[in-house]
């Protein structure tokens, strides 16, 4: 039995990756890990209260005669959780993992899709995993209202907590993990080439049919129906020089991961 685990933050495309990789016959993927005890919902697992073990044998049982089980991590910057404790339990636990695949996006494009907050939107809900169909919307209408947020004045101060806390993640917690032997880095632009060439590795499939499979994931992207940034901030002035700021920050950080 292969096990994958995605490890990002939120809004970094790894429920698209977990859905899209649970369509291919030989695997088959559920769940978000939190490194926080108090969990939301059915679909959330706490890495503080359980462990791989037992989360894959969960995974086993939904779905039998499978070879390839994945799950994701999610380190959110809104969540409380202790970035030293929870590196020494990730390097721990993620040393039983075959494949670790770290994501990157930059970090205002995160905070600006979870400020959006719009959810998932599928055309088919029965393609998807069995716990994380319960935050899947598949009315579109629904989802274009979400989007159609007023005009507000962003607060400067949560703003700037939350952009360098998903600085500190990255820096201090995802960098770490990604020199560990079974772990490889890709940035969320690149993510529909890697889940090709991942299924090419994990299957006997050739290119047209893993392009088939990504191309009809169950997971439709939205960013069509985001508004920009000026209809939604009134004071989008300075909310541009940060973001700015922060895109300059991040392109940055990239080096650590990728000049290793």
């Amino acid at each position: 039995m292969k096990k994958i685990i995605t490890l990002s933050l939120n809004r970094s495309g790894s429920t698209f990756f977990i859905t899209t990789l649970s369509n291919v016959s030989n695997c088959y993927g559920d769940f978000e890990i939190a490194m926080t005890e108090e969990v939301p919902t059915n679909t959330h697992r706490s890495l503080i209260k359980t462990n791989f073990y037992q989360i894959f044998n969960e995974l086993a049982e939904q779905k039998k005669n499978t070879n390839i089980l994945c799950s994701k991590i999610i380190l959110a910057p809104q969540h409380d959780f202790n970035i030293k404790k929870s590196l020494e339990i990730l390097m721990h636990e993620l040393k039983k993992i075959d494949k670790i695949i770290i994501i990157l996006r930059p970090w205002y494009e995160q905070f600006f899709s979870k400020y959006i907050g719009a959810g998932h939107f599928s055309t088919n809900k029965n393609n998807l995993p069995k716990y994380m169909r319960e935050f899947y919307i598949d009315d579109i209408n629904i989802l274009k209202d979400r989007c159609k947020l007023r005009k507000t004045e962003l607060d400067i101060s949560l703003f700037k907590k939350s952009m360098n806390r998903r600085m500190e993640i990255q820096s201090d917690l995802l960098h770490p993990i990604s020199t560990m032997e079974n772990a490889i880095t890709i940035q969320y632009k690149n993510i529909h080439q890697y889940l090709i060439s991942l299924i090419l590795e994990l299957t006997e499939m050739n290119k047209a049919q893993a392009e088939l499979i990504v191309k009809n994931s169950p997971t439709k992207k939205l960013k069509g129906y985001y508004p920009n940034e000026q209809e939604l901030f009134s004071n989008f002035e300075e909310v541009l020089k940060l973001k700015d700021f922060y895109n300059l920050s991040y392109e940055k950080t990239l080096l650590n991961f990728f000049n290793k």
